[in-house]
């Protein structure tokens, strides 16, 4: 992120959770300042310090998947791509975000919604349990029935609570092959389209995600080249159901105004799509790779004739992303830790006069000193 210039004074890349235990330590003892790195997809600047110790969790990447009780154990420095690809082994996801590369750490700690949400829930709803490093370096799982207040408190109480060494996660059966593409209209219609798309979007069943973009067409092969550089309105969408029942539940939004670009419909009558590449193509199709959860696609705009990555553009997708990128995972891992030895305007300054309020106390861990608290 080059909008943030910090130098740590020291950065300790940790292998497991017993290395993130000593470095909280490490930092207790010394009153260090301490920033938190996960999966890296950062836009605040917070998972970086200057002169401080930066806790890398980066290296910690593994992801095991219990096919039988539908559940996930995600260390934090995995992506959104990496947890897809395990996950989709088994046909197999939870709601994520929409661009591969983002941390699983931060995004869920910040809320995270995506392409599955509107069936599934925010990814914080899918949370089973964490295992949480607290701010004296012990490691204690939280979950509804064990440490129940923390277990709240790092769904959404504000951050600084501890840092999370692993995730479980319940699944869901998704995919392999999904519905996807983007419906592009001129932007020159958007009161019209979108007073449609308000009717359309509320009645659309759940499986059917389709996020409101607005911006300049950019010079993307399935656009007319009389519209690249100017103003479109395209709807990014996701049938997350059978495929077979993607036409049906993408038909009222289809119908709305003169798309300049829309997906082909994906079978012909009485066709039946093999699920083998060629035909997905073929049929104006998309298959994610076997990675059918959340968005695996990075890069290429694909050749769409309809159906395409709907993320896989990173240009086509900012304009959807931007107002979602601080709850995805653009706060790090959005938590912190309480120690010794900083002043009450740096308490201030990250945030801890605003935080809402609990309905269940769950102080900040570890401040045997509560006037002399830092957060990191």
């Amino acid at each position: 992120n080059a909008m943030i210039d910090r130098r740590p004074g020291a950065v300790v890349r940790c292998g497991g959770a017993s290395d993130v235990m000593r470095a909280v330590r490490l930092a207790r003892d010394n009153g260090l300042l301490v920033a938190v790195r996960g999966g890296g997809h950062n836009i605040s600047g917070n998972a970086v310090c200057e002169g401080g110790l930066l806790i890398d969790l980066s290296p910690m990447r593994s992801v095991r998947v219990d096919p039988k009780k539908r559940t996930a154990r995600v260390e934090p420095g995995v992506t959104l791509g990496e947890f897809d690809k395990e996950a989709q082994a088994f046909g197999l996801a939870t709601p994520l975000g929409i661009n591969s590369t983002t941390g699983v750490a931060g995004l869920t700690l910040g809320g995270g919604f995506g392409w599955l949400s509107r069936k599934f829930g925010f990814t914080v709803d899918n949370l089973v349990s964490a295992d949480v490093v607290t701010a004296d370096g012990a490691l204690v799982q939280a979950s509804a029935v064990e440490n129940p207040d923390l277990f709240w408190a790092i769904r959404g109480g504000g951050g600084n609570f501890g840092v999370v060494t692993s995730f479980e996660f319940k699944l869901h059966p998704v995919g392999p092959n999904l519905a996807s593409g983007l419906i592009v209209h001129p932007f020159a219609r958007a009161r019209e389209i979108l007073a449609g798309y308000r009717e359309v979007a509320a009645a659309a069943p759940d499986e059917l995600t389709a996020w409101v973009v607005l911006r300049k067409a950019p010079p993307l092969p399935f656009l007319p080249a009389e519209v690249h550089g100017k103003e479109i309105l395209v709807f990014a969408v996701c049938y997350a159901g059978e495929p077979a029942n993607a036409e049906k539940a993408l038909a009222p939004l289809r119908a709305l105004g003169e798309p300049i670009a829309a997906p082909e419909e994906r079978h012909a009558e009485g066709e039946e799509d093999s699920g083998r590449p060629e035909d997905v193509e073929r049929l104006g199709g998309h298959q994610r790779d076997g990675r059918a959860g959340e968005q695996v696609g990075q890069g290429e705009a694909s050749s769409f004739r309809g159906m395409g990555r709907v993320a896989g553009d990173e240009d086509c997708q900012h304009a959807a992303a931007a107002g979602q990128e601080q709850r995805e995972g653009g706060r790090g891992q959005r938590v912190g830790l309480v120690a010794h030895g900083q002043s009450a305007e740096l308490r201030e300054a990250q945030g801890e006069e605003n935080r809402p309020n609990r309905p269940h106390r769950a102080e900040p861990l570890g401040q045997s000193s509560p006037k002399k608290n830092c957060y990191f």
